[in-house]
């Protein structure tokens, strides 16, 4: 027969799990965290898109197409400026690597020329 002591223990641990969450407040504001993701949630705040996209770049988009507090010819928009300043960096990267290249094959031919490559 199963002990008393373990079967009472499971049924407070288990009415504790489903009883509702706890109202948790935020000291520095004196609102509580229910109430500040009804305002608008982090992820959809124009300075968590912004970061985004500066490390992740288009990748960020769908952060902006799910975020209703833009419209639909505002997410339009700001797609097409972010998908042109990403072909931009990949064109100016490609002519800097290309230019690094030609650099080091430059300083390869004069060391050959003068004798220390091996």
């Amino acid at each position: 027969m199963p002990d008393q002591h373990l079967i009472r223990g499971f049924k407070q641990r288990a009415t504790r799990k489903s009883a509702l969450p706890r109202q948790r407040s935020c000291y520095r504001y004196g609102v509580s965290t229910n109430q500040q993701s009804e305002n608008g949630r982090i992820v959809d705040s124009l300075w968590m898109f912004t970061a985004a996209v500066l490390a992740a770049g288009p990748f960020a988009l769908p952060l902006l197409w799910r975020n209703p507090r833009f419209s639909r010819k505002t997410k339009i928009w700001v797609s097409l400026a972010v998908l042109v300043l990403t072909a931009a960096l990949v064109l100016v990267s490609g002519g800097l690597l290309s230019g690094m290249v030609d650099t080091f094959q430059e300083a390869r031919r004069i060391q050959e020329y003068q004798g220390y490559a091996q």
